[in-house]
């Protein structure tokens, strides 16, 4: 390390000897070790600050959901109580919404069902479940494997143009 032509700049004009400089190379080597170990505690820190985030956005999502049940419930009251479905407010909109889903079962069972009350099919012989849904309506009959569910699900919307459900 005793090259004439090398000269570094942490000497500030020093008297460059061969143990002053292989000092201050070492001190430069020491000095790099102390950065690798800043970046790794640095990376880690951002590792735990991530981890911080996500536990408070979870935390506020519990609120949120928190006071969404609250809604909900708050909601369903005001339906049964006096049929809205729709309450605006200065911050939102609370909304109930049904939705019936139908299942018509076997595609066969259908069609003989069609063939045996006098439903229209369709020319791929499959069956009218328009008409047949009004032949269940108007009659009662009920063809098998044919199931209806009713969901009620309940959304707000913010002044933010959020909607949540």
């Amino acid at each position: 390390m005793s090259d004439d032509n090398m000269k570094l700049d942490e000497l500030h004009g020093e008297e460059q000897t061969s143990d002053i400089i292989d000092a201050h190379v070492d001190q430069i080597l020491w000095k790099l070790g102390q950065l690798e170990n800043e970046i790794e505690d640095v990376k880690q820190k951002q590792i735990e600050s991530k981890e911080f985030y996500d536990r408070r956005i979870d935390s506020i999502n519990k609120q949120i959901s928190y006071r969404n049940n609250l809604l909900a419930t708050f909601m369903q009251g005001e339906l049964q109580r006096t049929g809205k479905k729709t309450i605006k407010m200065p911050n939102g909109t609370l909304k109930m919404t049904t939705r019936t889903s139908r299942e018509f079962g076997d595609t066969k069972e259908l069609i003989k069902f069609c063939y045996d009350n006098n439903i229209p099919t369709r020319v791929t012989e499959q069956p009218d479940k328009k008409e047949i849904l009004s032949y269940i309506n108007t009659s009662g009959d009920i063809p098998k494997g044919y199931s209806e569910r009713t969901e009620t699900t309940f959304s707000y919307k913010t002044t933010n143009n959020k909607e949540r459900r």
